[in-house]
């Protein structure tokens, strides 16, 4: 009898994970296209006169797109403390603060304000086309990225390999969105004489 329940367990525990896996398969598809419904207004807005001012624009402030990336922002925060709740793994905590900085950062321009107040006391003029308060913006990316890094890597010494192979997905993740949204951020301002430039501005903005 104990025999089977412990099969039943598991059977019930095997059918759980299944059903977790493909509603965060479905979960993503439907993220995904909404992404993409974005990417596709934002074309159709910058082509069509009649539908300028349109709140659909990515790169409208408080846009319908941009209010969405607040919500994804807010939601990973949230799972990401829910699985430092469930699991005591400090390396989930330490990403959801990376996130909730995230989701300030977007609501609140802070890299801005913080990269303004950097570029002031480096004073005037530019260097590779790029201005100081695009080096103070980088300056304080870059702070972030360090002080992310000096509370994640102790976290992770104790951590399981799942928790390990998640926060190397994770890396992976945000190191693609920093590709897009600083690197080609500052590629575009370089090369802003280029025709063709406002594509680099859409791929960094669709990357977000």
């Amino acid at each position: 009898v104990t025999r089977g329940i412990k099969v039943h367990k598991e059977i019930a525990r095997s059918t759980f994970r299944e059903i977790n896996q493909k509603g965060a398969l479905s979960f993503l598809m439907l993220l995904i296209s909404a992404d993409l419904t974005f990417f596709l207004f934002h074309l159709l807005l910058k082509y069509t006169p009649r539908l300028a001012g349109v709140r659909m624009a990515i790169e409208s402030d408080r846009g319908y797109a941009e209010v969405f990336q607040y919500i994804k922002e807010f939601w990973i925060a949230g799972l990401l403390v829910l699985l430092f709740v469930r699991t005591r793994r400090g390396a989930f905590l330490v990403w959801s603060f990376l996130f909730i900085y995230l989701l300030g950062d977007d609501s609140f321009m802070l890299h801005e304000t913080w990269g303004a107040a950097i570029a002031s006391s480096l004073g005037e003029g530019s260097f590779l086309h790029l201005r100081m308060q695009d080096y103070g913006e980088l300056i304080v990316s870059s702070g972030v990225l360090l002080i992310f890094l000096i509370f994640l890597l102790p976290a992770l010494r104790k951590c399981s390999r799942l928790t390990k192979q998640i926060t190397m997905d994770l890396c992976l993740l945000i190191a693609m969105m920093a590709f897009f949204g600083v690197l080609i951020d500052m590629l575009h301002i370089v090369l802003f004489f280029i025709s063709g430039s406002d594509i680099l501005s859409l791929l960094k903005m669709e990357a977000r």
